[in-house]
């Protein structure tokens, strides 16, 4: 998976208006994680 894969995904949540939980689980690459994090959000905000 790709860092802009993320945004493509929380685009598609996003478009489904409903209430939505957002939560990580556990083992993320960290060198990767806070820009998946970023994209993910500023996807899904938009």
């Amino acid at each position: 998976m790709q860092t802009e894969d993320y945004l493509t995904i929380a685009r598609h949540l996003s478009a489904l208006k409903r209430p939505t939980l957002i939560c990580q689980e556990g083992g993320y690459n960290l060198d990767f994680l806070g820009d998946c994090v970023y994209t993910f959000l500023n996807g899904f905000m938009r």
